[in-house]
This record gives structure tokens, sequence and C-alpha cells, in this order.
């Protein structure tokens, strides 16, 4: 190889690592980029967590107030079923006592 041959591999090799550093350059570019997304994306994430854990206990809350709910309306619906055989009962009288006074015996 002659100088000049020489000095032609070395500029080659320079301008290839001078593209090269270019490129890391860009590749690094990206790189942090994409981790300040990512750091974005954990924040949001930790957060959809913390939030989806309290609307699980709200949720839990709610249920049990429901169920607590379904218990009032079974017994209401029960004293209800008291009620009307009592109203029953207070018909059947008030009626027997219309059919007696309404018979002149």
């Amino acid at each position: 190889m002659d100088q000049e041959q020489v000095e032609r591999a070395i500029s080659f090799i320079v301008d290839q690592q001078a593209k090269f550093a270019s490129g890391m350059q860009e590749v690094t570019a990206h790189i942090n980029r994409v981790v300040a997304v990512q750091e974005t994306q954990a924040g949001l994430i930790t957060s959809l967590g913390l939030q989806l854990g309290q609307l699980a206990a709200t949720v839990g809350k709610l249920s049990d107030k429901v169920e607590k709910l379904g218990d009032k309306v079974d017994q209401l619906a029960e004293m209800q079923r008291h009620t009307d055989g009592r109203l029953n009962i207070v018909i059947s009288q008030v009626d027997d006592l219309i059919r007696r006074s309404g018979n002149p015996h």
C-alpha cells in the first residue's frame, strides 16, 4: 500500500467513524425519548393502579350497601305480608259485622 492508499483508507475510516458517531447520537436521542415516554407511562400506570384500587374499594362498599338494602327490602316484604294478613282479618270482621247488622235476627 502506498501513502495515498493509506490516506484514502484512513479518510474512509474517519468518514465511517463520523457517520457511525452521528448515527449513535440519533439512536441515543431516540432512546432518550423512549425512556421519557416510558417514565411518563409508568407514572400513569401507577396512578391508574391507585385509582383502580380506590374504585375497587368503592365498589366493595357499594356492594355491601346493596346487600343491606336487599335485606331491608326482604324485611319490608315480610312486614307487608303480615300487614296484609292483619288487614284481611279486619276486612273479614267488618264484613261479618255488616252482614250481621243487615240481618234482622
